[in-house]
């Protein structure tokens, strides 16, 4: 009796869920599932991209701590020296591109995933996103989603310094060759923070979304974040070890950072949008208390902290000292002042219409996860407090400047009041503090006050509050305890987007059947 006859049957991995066509009776039927690829494409935040210029120089390297100290820690290396490196002597969006072919870093970090390299990864920083990309590459997935999937992983590294929106148009490019590479309908998304902001901007702005599965979405600054600025006015945090080093990279004061974000796109895009609120749902974030803890005054008033706050330039208040948007430039320089400060309102203009146009719609499948709790306070909202200077030897001079505060006041309401100090503030001003924190000596007539920037008290993950991280028109899921910048190191975090993923893959393997 001879051997049944072998016929290899192959089929589309939709095509397991219907009616067998192609069998033999009497034979023996090899069946080969042809499975369909869905590329996963993750997308860090600001910082997280490891950046040279155009001279093919290493400017931004968080996976080498010495570069990073040397270059960015050292006690000489000032807010001009910061600026030029990282935004040069004028922003040019082709200044610093990803940093994708340095060969000594991909082999030391991505010799074990073969082909890696190829597929993005040597393009962010693996302090900070190996986690995640290694637990996206080796995950074993449902024997559904590995029957019928591919699931390569990509890491798409973008210039942080630049607008979100070209960001944006490069990660519709991006998915665009990888769908023809891989022969494929869509892909899935996983953000972290800034990462956010530019894959709505691919699928809002420049109609991704045609390819896209699903996206997850964690810590996104979805209508930003008023650490931005905080920081702005303070310099970055330093509330532990860790953050020591971080804040001497970063900036130690208001000065250093100003002088970086306030002359990036990027940065700017991270500031309190119009959609904005507090943890507890007001609109009005930058507040004003005096001595008592009662409210003064809090903005903006008209919902528009673009025309309140950013292109405020005389007010103690303000988001920028317009000398620091040109540190270290001779007085005497062709640009003048007024024409740094001319270019600056230009970009808070083009940072409102960017938060106009992404919007609060998520625009595709969305999964959201965000850090609740106050395990990290976040300032969710800005609080400056006036009290009298010191214990006040001259008594009766602190209730003359409550009694004119008052006046002021009463003529004018509580923000005529803040208004008014607001400019003697600048006027008379005895000294300035803005190194970890902000104060500001009020002189008026021969009292004082002292304004004082509070710390952040707010709940979420140290940067974005929680109003902010479940911001977007969908269900949105917080971690308690989650921190920024590792949140993909959080093992919540991680099966939260593993399981997003099955998500995505069980939808599309339903619609396909029932389709």
């Amino acid at each position: 009796m001879s051997p049944p006859e072998e016929n290899k049957a192959e089929i589309q991995w939709h095509q397991l869920f219907k009616p067998m066509k192609g069998m033999k009776q009497g034979a023996k039927n090899q069946l080969v599932v042809v499975r369909e690829t869905i590329p996963i494409v993750f997308v860090p935040g600001i910082m997280g991209t490891r950046l040279k210029n155009s001279k093919g120089e290493k400017v931004w390297d968080p996976d080498d701590a010495l570069f990073m100290l040397r270059k960015y820690g050292l006690a000489w290396r000032d807010a001009e020296d910061k600026k030029e490196m990282v935004v040069g002597k004028k922003f040019n969006e082709n200044f610093l591109e990803t940093y994708l072919d340095d060969e000594d870093h991909n082999e030391d970090k991505l010799e074990d995933f073969p082909g890696a390299d190829e597929r993005g990864w040597g393009g962010v920083s693996w302090s900070s996103y190996g986690a995640i990309l290694t637990a996206l590459h080796t995950q074993k997935w449902s024997p559904l989603a590995r029957l019928c999937f591919k699931m390569p992983v990509y890491a798409f590294g973008y210039n942080w310094t630049g607008s979100n929106t070209t960001a944006g148009k490069k990660l519709k490019a991006f998915i665009d060759d990888i769908v023809e590479k891989n022969a494929c309908e869509h892909v899935i998304i996983v953000t972290h923070s800034m990462g956010g902001l530019v894959t709505r901007s691919a699928c809002i702005e420049h109609g991704a979304n045609a390819k896209v599965l699903g996206i997850v979405h964690g810590v996104q600054p979805v209508t930003g974040a008023a650490a931005a600025y905080w920081r702005m006015k303070a310099g970055f945090e330093r509330t532990n070890l860790m953050s020591i080093p971080a804040a001497w990279v970063l900036g130690t004061n208001g000065e250093e950072v100003t002088a970086l974000l306030a002359n990036m796109p990027g940065g700017m895009q991270l500031l309190p949008s119009h959609h904005y609120t507090a943890n507890d749902g007001s609109k009005q974030w930058l507040q004003f208390e005096d001595h008592t803890g009662k409210q003064m005054a809090a903005l903006p008033k008209s919902g528009d902290p673009y025309a309140e706050i950013y292109k405020e330039q005389k007010q103690y208040w303000r988001l920028v000292n317009p000398a620091f948007l040109a540190p270290g430039e001779d007085e005497d320089s062709p640009t003048s002042a007024k024409t740094h400060w001319a270019g600056y309102t230009q970009l808070v203009d083009k940072t409102k219409a960017f938060h106009d146009r992404v919007g609060l719609s998520p625009n595709a499948e969305t999964s959201v996860f965000y850090g609740s709790g106050k395990e990290h306070l976040t300032a969710d909202r800005v609080l400056y407090k006036l009290s009298p200077n010191g214990f006040m030897k001259k008594a009766g001079e602190f209730f003359r400047v409550i009694w004119t505060w008052e006046m002021a006041a009463a003529i004018a309401g509580g923000w005529g009041a803040a208004v008014y100090l607001g400019y003697e503030a600048i006027t008379s001003t005895d000294w300035w503090k803005s190194r970890g924190g902000f104060e500001a000596e009020i002189t008026l007539n021969d009292a004082k006050l002292l304004v004082t920037l509070q710390p952040p008290d707010g709940a979420g993950d140290g940067t974005v509050p929680e109003s902010s991280g479940k911001g977007l028109k969908n269900d949105a899921t917080g971690v308690p305890k989650i921190a920024h910048e590792p949140a993909y190191q959080d093992k919540v975090a991680t099966d939260f987007t593993l399981q997003a993923i099955e998500k995505y893959i069980r939808g599309k393997v339903k619609k396909r059947i029932q389709g």
